[in-house]
């Protein structure tokens, strides 16, 4: 099994994502980011240099396309977003989410997602998680 070692959780304090935080250290990330907002996210990867980020972008689908950008440019390998409603995972597709996650998910299910997606870009050539 292959797991991420890094993961960046943008997300506003709060039960999401201290419930986020909580599953990554037991899943075996080894070291877990934190900001509160896109922008403080964004110093916070380049600086950490994540090897994932999940999003909880707290803003429309539409919006996320751009956030998505910038954290490809800032070095963001696998990008997994929070969605509220499995009616926003077509739109989260379009964005650039490798992964939407949905209210409901399990550790063993976060285990599966994160092995997979660490797995993909360990395995693409020219990307450097």
């Amino acid at each position: 099994m292959v797991k991420p070692t890094s993961v960046l959780i943008i997300a506003p304090p709060g039960r999401l994502r201290d419930s986020l935080r909580v599953l990554l250290y037991a899943v075996g990330v080894v070291r877990v980011s934190e900001a509160d907002a896109f922008a403080a996210g964004l110093d916070t990867l380049t600086r950490t240099g994540s090897e994932l980020v999940v999003l909880d972008p707290g803003a429309s689908m539409d919006e996320v396309t751009p956030m998505i950008q910038k954290l490809r440019r800032a070095g963001a390998a696998g990008c997994l977003v929070w969605t509220p409603t499995a009616g926003q995972v077509r739109l989260a597709r379009r964005a650039g989410i490798d992964i939407a996650l949905l209210p409901g998910l399990s550790a063993e299910a976060l285990t599966v997602i994160l092995d997979q997606v660490a797995q993909q870009y360990r395995n693409c050539p020219g990307v450097t998680p």
